[in-house]
């Protein structure tokens, strides 16, 4: 505290600096303890990008982990993960059907430690871009639902994976 000419300062540590060591200190603690990664799948799809973290990455490491929330808008794509990865799920893990822009990650929910986002590559196809799937005012509202998740649920890893399908097209 700085006093000078009757005027009072006072510095204090920023909540964001709070919320930083928190997550490091969670992480830390979870990596230390062998306890698995909760981790968090938007755009969840078939699971695929979540199995390569689980069984590619992370498993190989030594880290445990477990999808606690997966959203995923078609419930055919949610249902063939569920079938084919079910390693990646407990028996508390959260499937939530619907559009990202709909969906509320906060509350009573626990800290996520990674979260993954396969982000739709539909409109890189050319079907997708005939139904218009990728238009810029759905991809303003996905970024801004995307953004709104992240800044809410304490996150100490974020992976975004995009669909460059277009770039390969003769």
């Amino acid at each position: 505290m700085i006093r000078r000419r009757r005027i009072k300062i006072s510095v204090r540590r920023h909540r964001a600096s709070e919320q930083v060591a928190d997550r490091v200190r969670r992480l830390t603690t979870k990596l230390k303890t062998n306890q698995p990664l909760s981790i968090y799948s938007l755009f969840h799809g078939g699971g695929i990008l979540d199995k390569a973290l689980h069984s590619g990455g992370l498993e190989r490491a030594g880290i445990k982990s477990q999808v606690d929330v997966a959203v995923e808008m078609n419930s055919r794509y949610m249902d063939v993960s569920i079938d084919r990865h079910p390693e990646l799920f407990s028996e508390s893990t959260i499937f939530i059907e619907g559009k990202i822009q709909d969906v509320w990650l906060g509350g009573d929910l626990p800290h996520a430690d990674i979260l993954v986002c396969g982000l739709p590559c539909t409109g890189a196809s050319k079907a997708g871009r005939t139904k218009k799937t990728n238009s810029p005012k759905l991809r303003t509202t996905r970024t801004r639902a995307l953004c709104s998740i992240i800044s809410s649920i304490g996150l100490g890893v974020v992976t975004l994976v995009r669909c460059f399908w277009r770039m390969y097209q003769s």
